[in-house]
């Protein structure tokens, strides 16, 4: 199970060139039978071939939230898949109907099977009880969806074969966000509500589809994220189809249709028929790539008109490698439900990453282009948002260093960063930089080596050396810092508080603080060093500090006066001694040379 990791709550500012089901009248198609409302979504034998509204998500810049919509002779059906990255049940999806010219309102909260319903009368929304079944599960960390499911009876809005329909997902975690579908529209603006059509249409044909990957696999692994758009010659929408497993079942009238598939509103197939007869074929999806390994699924997919010319994936070793030929930016999706995490994407023009459900886009640049994905095991960090191109990447040893050119970037870690460089100095944190409350790093416009310290790396030794206090700080970076020193006495008493500023620099910095003003005694120094371009705390050390008692003027000279006193008593002594062995000689002398006389 993967562990949960917080993303910051932003607008989408990578959007996508695509064309989203937005004023459009959507065929519903019929089913015979009634979905089982038990907050399933299966698209295999329930809601294949479902009318599909995709929209993104307000919490995370690559997810779409999604609703599948069928009838049957009895039930309006409506599945809805909302991405929600936290593990509180407290979204709640919101419906607004105008069906036959009477407006309703249904809540619909997460982990819940009761519905809130209203009426609007006489100018106000009054309650009611529905007869609709409902019933919603709840998002975790590591499955970050809300499953729901709702069967409205149709007796309930009249028998109406054409609905309005205006829908939001409202999140109050952590803070409160909505987003919307039509993404322009509002609940007091029915004329950009999506108009959805129930009723039969004569003279259908059945179109069947079955789409394969680029390696002739089968697409039931990416049926959830995918959706067949089916337009009439003036380019409008009839409708927009979700497929069964792998294949793409529809009923259309006779007509010359553009075909158009797309994956999480990235159109990476089309086509056009003439439907004048049923008609059966097999697409081959070939900018769709699965790569199966030991830790998990990867899943690319590439815009049209842009080509796979290459791609290459090993998971095991950290890596993946894309060749595209366009003549345009093409829009690049990857999935994953590996145990690693796609931490960067050199050479993308831009690109952003959600780590709650494994998805990167990036943008590639038009031409014959490349771009590699690194992958690394859960705990490294990631660059969550890059809004230019990121060209080196390494992270060990609490660590990380990239090659950027001149943008902004957004890095998700697993903790606080304890300081960030640029180029070797480093950045001012809430001016340069800031860090919000759930660990995403936002750095402001840079270009060159950007180096973010999640670990404290620098060290510090001091030396006692009477009458200066040394410090020596040990640092990676060039920083504005200040020392401060406070002095107690030996009964605890704070004698004194000494700071003074510095600019640390690599690799060494040497710094003197004067301590001459102490009198004679036993002291304890508690110094702290700070970086105040990061606004923290480097180090911290407590030390016994002794100052011995000055000498006075008198005690010098009465000192010289012993010196001396002691030289001339060493220097008389010598003199006796050498004049006793002077006199011992010469008597010795005249012994030798003089003899007594007989």
């Amino acid at each position: 199970m993967k562990v949960a990791r917080a993303v910051g709550i932003t607008a989408c500012v990578l959007a996508l060139a695509t064309v989203y089901l937005v004023h459009a009248q959507v065929t519903v198609p019929k089913v015979g039978n009634l979905v089982v409302v038990d907050a399933i979504i299966n698209l295999i034998s329930e809601w294949n071939g479902s009318a599909v509204l995709a929209w993104r998500s307000a919490l995370s810049l690559v997810e779409f939230d999604r609703v599948y919509i069928l009838h049957n002779s009895t039930h309006y059906l409506f599945a809805a898949k909302l991405y929600d990255p936290d593990s509180v049940a407290d979204d709640e999806l919101v419906f607004y109907v105008n069906a036959s010219g009477h407006l309703y309102k249904y809540v619909l909260p997460e982990d819940s099977s009761t519905i809130q319903a209203f009426n609007y009368t006489g100018g106000s929304w009054v309650s009611f009880t529905s007869s609709a079944l409902f019933l919603s599960n709840r998002s975790h960390h590591h499955d970050p969806w809300i499953c729901m499911e709702l069967a409205v009876p149709k007796s309930e809005w009249g028998n109406a074969n054409n609905i309005l329909l205006y829908v939001e997902h409202i999140n109050h975690q952590p803070i409160l966000a909505v987003s919307r579908y039509p993404q322009d529209a509002g609940p007091d603006d029915q004329s950009k509500w999506a108009e959805l059509v129930f009723r039969e249409v004569a003279g259908q044909y059945a179109v069947d589809i079955e789409l394969r990957d680029r390696d002739a696999h089968t697409i039931e692994y990416i049926a959830d994220k995918t959706w067949a758009i089916f337009r009439l010659p003036n380019g409008t929408i009839y409708t927009q189809v979700a497929p069964s497993s792998s294949s793409i079942h529809a009923l259309l009238p006779p007509e010359n249709y553009t075909v158009t598939v797309e994956v999480y509103g990235i159109p990476i197939f089309n086509t056009t028929i003439n439907l004048n007869a049923n008609y059966t074929a097999t697409y081959i999806l070939n900018n769709l790539k699965r790569e199966d390994t030991a830790s998990g699924m990867l899943v690319a997919v590439l815009q049209i008109p842009a080509n796979i010319s290459s791609i290459f994936i090993n998971c095991e070793r950290g890596y993946g490698l894309l060749i595209t030929n366009s003549t345009e930016r093409a829009h690049f999706y990857v999935f994953s439900d590996a145990d690693w995490e796609h931490v960067v994407v050199l050479d993308a023009l831009n690109f952003t990453y959600d780590p709650y459900s494994n998805t990167l886009y990036a943008l590639v640049r038009n031409g014959t282009s490349g771009v590699m994905m690194i992958c690394a095991p859960e705990g490294y960090p990631v660059f969550y948002e890059a809004s230019n191109v990121v060209k080196g990447y390494v992270y060990r040893d609490g660590v990380l260093e990239a090659w950027v050119n001149n943008g902004s970037y957004r890095v998700l870690g697993s903790g606080e960063p304890f300081a960030v460089a640029l180029n070797g100095t480093a950045l001012r944190r809430g001016v340069d930089y800031t860090v919000d409350a759930l660990n995403v790093t936002t750095i402001n416009m840079c270009k060159g080596t950007l180096s973010i310290y999640y670990d404290n790396p620098i060290d510090m030794k001091i030396e006692p050396l009477y009458p200066k206090l040394v410090i020596h700080l040990g640092t990676p970076y060039r920083f504005a810092g200040r020392v401060v020193v406070e002095v107690y006495d030996e009964e605890g008493k704070r004698v004194t508080t000494t700071k003074a500023g510095f600019t640390a620099t690599p690799s060494l910095t040497w710094i003197e603080i004067d301590m001459s003003g102490l009198a004679a005694g036993e002291y304890e120094l508690r110094i702290s060093v700070y970086d105040d371009d990061s606004d923290k705390l480097v180090a911290q050390e407590e030390i016994l500090y002794t100052v011995e008692e000055a000498v006075t003027p008198t005690q010098n000279a009465l000192m010289i006066l012993l010196v001396m006193a002691t030289l001339i008593g060493v220097v008389a002594a010598w003199a006796l001694l050498k004049s006793a062995r002077h006199a011992v000689m010469e008597a010795l002398r005249e012994r030798r040379f003089v003899r007594r006389r007989e």
